[in-house]
């Protein structure tokens, strides 16, 4: 039985195993909890980014009873989970009490869904000073390999933890993620958006990128479907698709976009075998 808003079936194909890259949906399709997407779509799809928007109130993040639930779909439905840490956590804050928050949540989660074995933990990283000058990227680089310092020194495995490209240059925290050997989440979109060339960026980090977040983008709005990805672009992300054997998560959140978007990687197929 699906819950009410969800048809049944919520996607007219399986597509587990019908990619070289695990494919993955959001866990936040339908307007529904991260279970019910799970329930709904798990037995259609590869994994599912459970996505947690907030870190406060305390029920923006899952209960220890929702976590098992979810390890129960899991099995049930053969489906693997990778999660998207809080959003709104700021590990490079000039304030150190919001630095400190930020890895008691980081901690707190990871030590809940564990159960879960989720197959990377992506993190923001974003940019927390008042200006772009020398001096204030210098201190917040410092404050960012002291907060993932402190995470690897709670006992995380440096490599389970794939930090997302965003909205500055990535060469911010190249250095930070290769000394202290993070993986790293790829977002497609974000460095269309950016005018940066998604095929170099592969290239130069595919060795660390164990996750892809693929949306559209157009007229400077991304998580579109998968055909507004760009003409210019889209030979160049088939390329890396047909070479990844990483999660690929069609970060889209709509039940129409989904659809639109696996419609459109269903035409790709014979391109990525």
């Amino acid at each position: 039985m699906r819950t009410s808003g969800i048809p049944d079936p919520p996607l007219p194909a399986c597509w587990k195993g019908r990619t070289p890259f695990s494919l993955c949906v959001p866990s936040f399709v339908y307007p529904a909890s991260w279970a019910d997407n799970a329930r709904a779509l798990g037995p259609y799809v590869d994994e599912m980014e459970l996505i947690f928007f907030e870190s406060s109130p305390p029920s923006a993040l899952p209960t220890p009873a929702r976590i098992t639930e979810l390890a129960g779909i899991a099995a049930e439905c053969d489906l693997r989970y990778n999660v998207h840490l809080p959003l709104d956590i700021r590990p490079g804050s000039p304030d150190r009490r919001l630095r400190s928050e930020a890895i008691q949540v980081i901690l707190q989660l990871m030590a809940q869904a564990a159960v879960l074995d989720p197959t990377t933990w992506t993190l923001h990283l974003p940019f927390d000073a008042p200006g772009r000058s020398a001096e204030n990227i210098s201190a917040w680089q410092i404050r960012i390999r002291k907060s993932l310092s402190s995470l690897l020194d709670a006992g995380l495995a440096p490599s389970a933890l794939s930090i997302e490209n965003l909205d500055y240059p990535f060469g911010w925290v190249e250095e930070i993620v290769a000394d202290l050997g993070l993986s790293i989440c790829m977002d497609i979109g974000h460095l269309i958006l950016q005018g940066k060339d998604p095929g170099r960026f592969y290239s130069t980090h595919a060795e660390r990128i164990c996750i892809l977040h693929l949306h559209g983008v157009k007229n400077g709005r991304d998580h579109l479907p998968l055909p507004a990805l760009p003409e210019a672009e889209r030979a160049t992300v088939l390329r890396i698709l047909a070479s990844f054997s990483g999660t690929a998560s069609i970060e889209v959140f709509s039940p129409h976009h989904l659809a639109d978007s696996l419609e459109w990687l269903d035409r790709q197929l014979p391109l990525l075998s």
